[in-house]
């Protein structure tokens, strides 16, 4: 295939602080860049040079922020950080770039994992007079708390969101939060009714899913089941919502249905972590339904494929426990004794 090159031109604007968005000088500058299928980082390649020519210290630290932009939605959250972090401390005079910088930065912290940090960067804007920043901080704040389990934290961070812009509230992503607080707190019937107002989005059924799971709902839960399947059709939301309804039914000792749920999670091309979890369910409804040969050959190839997984007690225990259902007193002593 030969090598697709587009040349593209870019509009760089000198921008007063004072008057916000108004364009008083217009420079073109024309780059050639490889934008074929996979080469993600060609926005990159057309940003770098064009910020070698700027010399305006607010267009340089716009670049820079555009540049952490493109990182970011690719998920390339260090890379990114750097980008937002430079925008900070080298643009102080531009209060909007930096506050704008630094939601960013929380966010990226809070998508790389690091809950702690996007609070401490949050907490900067969250009182911004800016109302899309300040809104946007303090979801921001709510999420965080929220992944640290700090769920009153995170619940007075929701109210912020919505006395700041009460627009908001009308927002998936918010409602989520909302039902997400409520799932927490246990509050499940409250937390299936802000999910189940988004019967198009896979993640509000699954968590309504989640919801009907716990308080034992199980036709309610398979409803919801056959509209993510419909949405879905497979993926990991499908899997994660399988074991959660094989694990209710499982509990009501209805192996046979329980089967039909953990049994698609088994196969070898599913997330590894929930095949561990089905497997190792399948092993104990073989377990009670007394087929023990079966049973103790699914964990010794669990405990041989994953001999560190924190299950790893649970399987050992099943596998002793089979020759004492099976009066095999030897074998018992044996087993005891390893």
């Amino acid at each position: 295939m030969k090598k697709a090159l587009t040349s593209i031109s870019l509009s760089a604007f000198l921008l007063t602080t004072s008057v916000g968005l108004q364009a008083q000088e217009k420079r073109v500058f024309t780059h050639t860049a490889d934008l074929r299928s996979g080469r993600e980082d060609a926005l990159l390649d057309i940003f770098k040079p064009i910020s070698e020519q700027f010399e305006s210290d607010y267009r340089a630290v716009g670049t820079a922020y555009t540049t952490g932009e493109v990182l970011y939605h690719e998920k390339r959250y260090d890379d990114a950080a750097r980008n937002f972090e430079t925008v900070i401390s080298k643009g102080k005079k531009y209060s909007f770039l930096a506050s704008i910088a630094r939601l960013r930065l929380a966010q990226t912290h809070l998508m790389n994992g690091e809950p702690s940090s996007a609070l401490v960067t949050g907490r900067d804007v969250a009182n911004s007079s800016n109302k899309f920043i300040g809104t946007e901080a303090w979801y921001t704040l709510a999420r965080a708390y929220l992944a640290i389990g700090k769920i009153d934290r995170a619940e007075d961070a929701y109210k912020n969101v919505l006395t700041v812009n009460p627009v908001y509230a009308n927002l998936l992503k918010v409602d989520l939060l909302a039902g997400l607080l409520s799932f927490e707190k246990g509050a499940y019937l409250d937390a299936a009714t802000h999910f189940q107002r988004h019967a198009d989005n896979i993640p509000s059924l699954y968590y309504s899913i989640a919801c009907f799971c716990q308080i034992k709902d199980i036709a309610k839960a398979v409803s919801a089941y056959q509209n993510l399947l419909a949405k879905a059709k497979k993926g990991t939301w499908v899997d994660r919502a399988r074991i959660l309804i094989g694990e209710a039914i499982y509990q009501t000792r209805d192996y046979d249905l329980a089967m039909t749920f953990f049994g698609p999670v088994s196969r070898r091309d599913a997330p590894l972590s929930l095949r561990v979890l089905a497997l190792y369910r399948l092993a104990c409804i073989d377990f009670q339904k007394k087929n023990y040969t079966r049973c103790e050959l699914t964990l010794q190839n669990l405990l041989k494929d994953f001999p560190n997984h924190p299950l790893r007690t649970d399987w050992l225990y099943l596998i002793a426990t089979i020759p004492v259902y099976e009066r095999d007193w030897n074998r018992t002593i044996r087993e005891e004794g390893k």
